[in-house]
C-alpha cells in the first residue's frame, strides 16, 4: 500500500450554517462540525467557536456504519 500525505487540510465554512463546514483534504469534500460560533481567530475560553489558524493534525475518528472500513 501506498502512503500518500497531504501537506494542508483546509475548512470552509458553510455560509448559511456557522456551525457546519466542509473539511478539504487534497480532492476529498469531507461534511464536517464547528462550534455553534463557528470558526474566530481570537479564541476565548467559553465562546464557542473553533479557532481558526494553522494546526498539526494528530488524530482523527471516523464512524464503521457511515464508511465502511476502517480508514489507512
Amino acid at each position: 500500500m501506498k502512503r500518500i500525505t497531504l501537506s494542508r487540510l483546509r475548512v470552509r465554512p458553510d455560509p448559511l450554517d456557522r456551525s457546519r463546514g466542509t473539511l478539504i483534504a487534497g480532492l476529498v469534500l469531507i461534511p464536517c462540525a464547528l462550534g455553534k460560533g463557528g470558526q474566530t481567530r481570537v479564541k476565548r475560553e467559553g465562546d464557542g467557536a473553533s479557532p481558526r489558524g494553522s494546526f498539526r493534525l494528530r488524530g482523527g475518528f471516523y464512524r464503521p456504519d457511515r464508511l465502511g472500513r476502517r480508514p489507512a
